[in-house]
């Protein structure tokens, strides 16, 4: 899913799915107390996911690189974990997501032409009604230069 921003040099694409995510033990899915990877949609919270059990687990999303890219740059947008975590792209940490920052964004360095991995692993727990996890979009921005 593609929006536009009210700021017209900024292209926004919705990595909402499909996902997979992989809880690392001991964190199980509560419904089949598995931790084998399941497919899923985002966005979602983790008390969705996983109830109050806390744990740690990884988001995985393959993408391709968006076309007709120039001299445009590059981020990763997350929104309001409310836990912490460390996102990667294609093997490379781009940084470390912080549990009391309502958003955090993270500078691409470059992009394959297919076949990009996105990996954000969070170290989650619900223990009240606060939301946690990657409850809200995780987006693709594509910034545009300024005067271009």
């Amino acid at each position: 899913m593609h929006s536009r921003s009210h700021d017209s040099n900024v292209h926004r694409i919705r990595l909402a799915g499909p996902w997979e995510c992989i809880p690392q033990p001991p964190l199980t899915w509560p419904d089949t107390k598995d931790a084998a990877p399941q497919r899923i949609k985002l966005p979602t919270s983790w008390r969705d996911l996983f109830g109050p059990h806390p744990g740690t687990a990884t988001f995985i999303r393959m993408f391709n690189s968006p076309t007709g890219l120039t001299s445009e740059t590059l981020w990763l947008r997350c929104a309001q974990v409310g836990c912490q975590g460390t996102i990667q792209l294609n093997g490379i940490l781009l940084g470390t997501l912080l549990a009391a920052h309502p958003q955090q964004r993270f500078a691409i360095p470059a992009l394959q032409e297919t076949g990009n991995r996105l990996e954000i692993t969070l170290q989650g727990a619900s223990p009240d009604d606060s939301p946690r996890g990657l409850w809200q979009p995780v987006l693709l921005e594509i910034e545009q230069a300024a005067n271009g």
